[in-house]
């Protein structure tokens, strides 16, 4: 029963999601335009410039919150396809490198070279690895203002085991029970969407 009672929460929760960022896209995409063909313009003075550039900023971290709504309202099934979990990891890793580098994180990166290729949905799974790279990279930074990345793929009794491990601050042991609940944050900015997203991603493959 409570399962159930959970899941009926949890629909509910994600067509409110769905609404709300339908309803959100609409004028964020008509600022952002309209904040781009002033600035193309070239006739502002600094100030304005600075002033445009800031709101169009704050208009994309806006999309991207709505983007994350419409990403946990869509928990739909993965479309599977063969693919190497090796190139996904690495995928993933190549728009993040500089960001890494330009908040001195050490990346390591090993991937065994022999894994097998799986079914799974590969724009899903980047997803998975590119939230969980994004979220120790701002607790190291938050923490240490660097840190070390460690990104290993192998595997280990006939399961692909892929680690990924930082030497940020950790998890308080009280939030462990949480991390996976939509909108549970421990940041004062962010819905605490990613790892609820991940994990229907996960339990859509059949994992979490």
């Amino acid at each position: 029963e409570y399962t159930l009672q959970k899941i009926l929460f949890e629909n509910k929760i994600a067509e409110l999601a769905a609404r709300v960022a339908h309803e959100l896209n609409n004028p964020l995409a008509t600022v952002l335009v309209y904040v781009q063909l002033l600035l193309a313009r070239g006739n502002v003075d600094e100030m304005t410039k600075e002033g445009l550039e800031t709101i169009y900023r704050e208009a994309q971290r806006a999309s991207a919150i709505t983007a994350d709504l419409l990403s946990f309202a869509r928990r739909g099934k993965p479309q599977r396809e063969l693919i190497s979990i090796q190139e996904v990891i690495q995928r993933s890793l190549e728009l993040y490198i500089p960001r890494l580098r330009a908040n001195n994180i050490e990346l390591v990166v090993k991937l065994q070279p022999d894994i097998p290729s799986i079914m799974a949905d590969p724009h899903l799974m980047q997803k998975v690895f590119v939230n969980i790279i994004i979220n120790a990279e701002q607790a190291m930074t938050e923490a240490h203002g660097k840190g070390r990345l460690y990104i290993k793929a192998q595997v280990a009794d006939e399961v692909i085991r892929i680690t990924f491990e930082d030497n940020g601050p950790g998890i308080k042991p009280s939030n462990l029970k949480n991390i996976f609940d939509p909108f549970f944050t421990t940041r004062e900015t962010g819905l605490g969407l990613g790892l609820s997203i991940c994990c229907a991603i996960l339990e859509g493959h059949g994992g979490c």
